[in-house]
């Protein structure tokens, strides 16, 4: 079965990673008869590396020591990608997507165990990760990007983009960048299950732009954030700090 990154051409991954936004020229949905038919279950062949054409050594595994690809990075994210190198080398490199239910984000979406549905609609491609899980949606009926103040960073990030026949070019912007500072190392030492009356609420600029009636909902009960309102309201604080924690690592699996 073919890897289904193979019918989709990844548009400048590198500025879309840097945070760059470029915007498609307007072209019109494609007629239903022109679109391809991407039905079916998919799934990827080979091990996690997103282009077997330029990882060194050939026949390198993601996550060994020594291993890299050459992606299209800019600077800034080329010398992320390095430092993570090293990280692994020196055994250090923490991957906080260790646990089922963890939203993968783009483009590591792509790269994935597990299966991949895509539907593809006049105006839209939506590509379905069971493993995650995730969906991404990339616009095709013309529209640009976003403004800036109505972009918040997601996971999967905004996609608008055009095909080229049966090819797919897309870009995406407002991804939520680097989920190793997302990872919380619990200190508590509480254990147990507990019933917990919770509140927060952070609204973003553009949230509250183009839904002003929140205010009044809200404001009454105070804008809080989330790190606010744990230490507020349930005495628990946020602290960014570095610390080790417990991944699970998977070397080889095999059909039994």
């Amino acid at each position: 079965m073919p890897r289904p990154v193979s019918a989709i051409r990844l548009a400048a991954l590198a500025l879309a990673l840097g945070g760059t936004a470029l915007t498609v020229d307007a072209v019109r949905a494609q007629p239903a008869a022109a679109l391809p038919d991407w039905s079916g279950v998919w799934a990827m062949q080979g091990p996690t590396v997103f282009d077997g054409a330029t990882v060194r050594p050939p026949d390198g595994r993601t996550g060994q020591p020594g291993v890299r690809e050459f992606p299209p990075y800019n600077e800034e994210w080329e010398a992320i990608y390095r430092r993570n190198i090293e990280l692994v080398r020196e055994g250090n490199f923490p991957d906080p997507i260790s646990v089922c239910g963890v939203p993968h984000g783009f483009p590591r979406i792509m790269n994935v165990p597990d299966v991949y549905e895509f539907a593809v609609t006049r105006g839209a491609v939506y590509i379905l990760a069971e493993n995650g899980p995730g969906i991404v949606r990339i616009y095709t009926d013309g529209r640009t990007h976003p403004a800036a103040d109505e972009l918040w960073p997601t996971y999967t990030g905004a996609s608008v983009g055009h095909w080229e026949g049966d090819t797919l070019v897309f870009t995406t912007i407002s991804l939520k960048g680097a989920s190793g500072n997302d990872v919380i190392v619990d200190r508590t030492g509480l254990s147990g299950r507990y019933d917990i009356d919770f509140s927060a609420f952070y609204p973003t600029a553009a949230l509250m732009s183009r839904f002003p009636f929140l205010k009044n909902v809200f404001e009454p009960m105070g804008f809080t954030s989330i790190p606010r309102a744990l230490e507020d309201q349930l005495g628990l604080a946020l602290v960014e700090s570095e610390a080790p924690y417990d991944v699970i690592v998977i070397d080889q699996a095999e059909r039994p």
